[in-house]
């Protein structure tokens, strides 16, 4: 069987999503709209304030034994502190992970 595009898991997990906000009666609207990549432009499209938004950053932690990637989601208004992220989980430093590399 062919594996699913990342277009497709896109879309089936955004069904799924919906699917359970309906089923669960929470209140919420879907804004299409093209992807910007900047936090102050989706908020900008949303009509919402920065900090409202939030950000998914993969990042990738190495040291003391520790080699792994991990998703860090924060407040579109805040920044990652990458070395306190780095010491949370053990490792010694911590960086954004390039797409080629955090891509399943």
């Amino acid at each position: 069987m062919a594996e699913m595009t990342e277009v497709a898991k896109g879309v089936a997990t955004h069904q799924r999503l919906v699917a359970l906000l309906t089923q669960e009666n929470a209140r919420y609207r879907v804004v299409n709209h093209e992807a910007v990549g900047k936090c102050e432009a989706v908020s900008e499209i949303r009509g919402t304030a920065l900090g409202q938004g939030a950000k998914a950053l993969v990042c990738k932690v190495k040291g003391n034994g520790v080699n792994q990637h991990v998703l860090a989601i924060l407040a579109a208004d805040q920044q990652a502190d990458l070395s306190q992220l780095a010491s949370h989980l053990g490792g010694l430093r911590a960086s954004l992970a390039s797409r080629r590399k955090s891509i399943c």
